[in-house]
């Protein structure tokens, strides 16, 4: 499993941040700007392995087959490469190829593109630790985003309302 995972608001309501939300190169690109080896050593004390946020390795879902296994392995690695170059390649192609005179990102429209992420984990919990250095991750390739730490009743009406650009949620588990 993965701890924490960045689920994107798809069905996000504004109509100039949608379509990024959806592009592909956006959210490779903010992966690509990841330094998981730094968070690992720094939050994990270097015991976990850099990965995408899907099924644990030792779970059999989607690994019946030999093409299920190659395909989740495909999955798991994908994008996990820490490449800041490429990380602002991939996020000029998803149309942020201008920046404002702070050198944040903006959208096609003209207007800084602005995104919170969202959590109802505590915040003294390792899953905002990475939170947090993620956020200062992607400020360093010109996104503005913060990180909202809420209650979870709070953060699951936002869920529920779609009110939310990004969610970052402790998605550990056995799975």
């Amino acid at each position: 499993g993965g701890d924490p995972m960045f689920i994107f608001n798809w069905n996000h309501k504004d109509p100039d941040v949608r379509p990024l939300i959806r592009n592909r190169d956006f959210k490779l690109g903010l992966s690509h700007a990841l330094d998981r080896e730094t968070i690992n050593n720094v939050v994990y004390l270097g015991q976990g392995t850099p990965s995408q946020g899907i099924t644990s390795p030792y779970s059999p879902w989607g690994r019946t087959t030999p093409e299920g296994e190659a395909l989740m392995e495909e999955w798991r690695n994908l994008g996990i490469e820490y490449d800041v170059d490429k990380a602002n390649d991939l996020l000029d192609a998803a149309g942020l190829d201008q920046k404002d005179g702070e050198g944040f990102r903006l959208l096609p429209n003209g207007n800084r593109l602005k995104l919170v992420m969202i959590t109802g984990n505590a915040p003294e919990s390792r899953a905002v630790d990475v939170m947090e250095m993620a956020v200062e991750m992607w400020r360093d390739v010109g996104i503005d985003i913060i990180l909202n730490i809420q209650e979870a009743a709070a953060v699951g009406e936002r869920r529920t309302t779609s009110d939310y650009d990004i969610d970052g949620w402790d998605a550990w588990s056995g799975y």
